[in-house]
């Protein structure tokens, strides 16, 4: 479809600017970063001239050039729920669209402020507006007073959907679920009857499967482990203290977890001071943060089992990236992850032990 529009802006299908609007970017690690540097590289090889607009990292804005991909950084930050408001300069960040003058403006997730203050002005806006949906929040509902005080922080959420819903011109969703918790966009779109959407999934990691399992295994003294990985930034939703309950109860010999988190924050580090040192069945609880690209590539490759422990995903990179090196996975039924072949959800910390 942005190809299509490509051809019906500029009539020749080539130099179309496109400003790529993202919560995150390289060199930031987390999958919407991932992605929004992924798809940047692969447009600018198409032929678009590609713009992405994101936060700022240590509250500096500035212009640079991560490669091909311009790259604009703008002061602003916010989640837009009863807590975390907008901050910054949202005047600036407007003004960045306006006269950026893009034939096709892409912006990546739902709730952030980067649609919430652009919405706004769209009207101003002379390029095509697309949203690129990684699933909803808003719905879901951890266990316990936590969860209920979730969602009442996330309440603005609900009632922007339906109203932004008829703002954009054209919708890329990760998956043909109608599920109401992760892909209530999806929902919605099938109520009012609109059409204007496709679907394109995440992809893997194109060279995981390159990794070398037994140079992970040396360099980490596992050569004759069963390894488990996970792979996900330590935090209360990715669950890595229920993953190592799981762990503990299935008693397998011989095996060692492995944690793999791009940064160790207070989460991780009371998960590791209460279990770095424990041993499992003559096995350990492996905790680490700052692997290269190829360090996490090798570790997939190295891997017997690829878990996730997940409360909450909508189409994870990880078990994507799992299952493009051939490795089996096990994970909670969230998501689209029920969709996957070549690994076994469950609903239960119980059934996955």
């Amino acid at each position: 479809m942005l190809v299509n529009w490509r051809l019906q802006t500029t009539g020749d299908g080539m130099n179309t600017k496109l400003v790529v609007s993202t919560p995150s970017y390289w060199p930031q690690e987390n999958g919407i970063a991932t992605v929004s540097q992924t798809l940047s590289l692969n447009l600018v090889e198409c032929g678009y001239e590609v713009t992405v607009v994101t936060p700022s990292v240590g509250g500096e804005a500035r212009v640079g050039y991560y490669g091909p991909v311009k790259v604009m950084r703008v002061n602003t930050a916010g989640r837009g729920n009863l807590v975390s408001r907008y901050a910054g300069d949202m005047a600036g960040y407007q003004r960045v669209l306006r006269e950026s003058a893009a034939d096709i403006y892409l912006f990546l997730c739902w709730e952030t402020w980067m649609v919430y203050a652009a919405a706004p002005i769209f009207h101003e806006l002379r390029g095509r507006k697309v949203l690129a949906s990684h699933g909803t929040s808003a719905f879901w509902r951890p266990p316990g007073l936590k969860g209920w005080a979730r969602r009442i922080l996330w309440l603005p959420h609900w009632w922007r959907y339906s109203r932004l819903l008829r703002e954009f011109d054209f919708f890329i969703l990760l998956t043909t679920s109608s599920e109401r918790i992760r892909f209530y966009d999806k929902a919605l779109l099938e109520r009012y009857g609109q059409t204007n959407w496709t679907v394109i999934p995440n992809g893997s990691d194109h060279e995981v499967s390159s990794g070398c399992g037994n140079s992970f295994r040396a360099r980490r003294q596992l050569q004759n482990e069963f390894i488990v990985l996970c792979v996900a930034n330590y935090g209360w939703a990715k669950n890595q203290e229920g993953l190592i309950r799981v762990f503990r109860r299935a008693q397998l010999k011989n095996a060692t977890l492995v944690l793999i988190g791009s940064e160790m924050n207070d989460y991780g580090r009371r998960l590791h001071q209460r279990h770095g040192s424990e041993i499992v069945n003559s096995g350990r609880i492996l905790f680490l943060t700052g692997q290269s690209r190829q360090d996490i590539r090798d570790a997939y490759c190295a891997a017997d089992l690829f878990v996730s422990a997940s409360l909450t995903e909508a189409q994870p990179l990880a078990i994507l990236d799992a299952m493009a090196s051939a490795t089996p996975f096990l994970s909670f039924a969230v998501g689209s992850v029920p969709e996957f072949p070549g690994g076994v959800v469950v609903k239960t910390e119980c059934e996955m032990a």
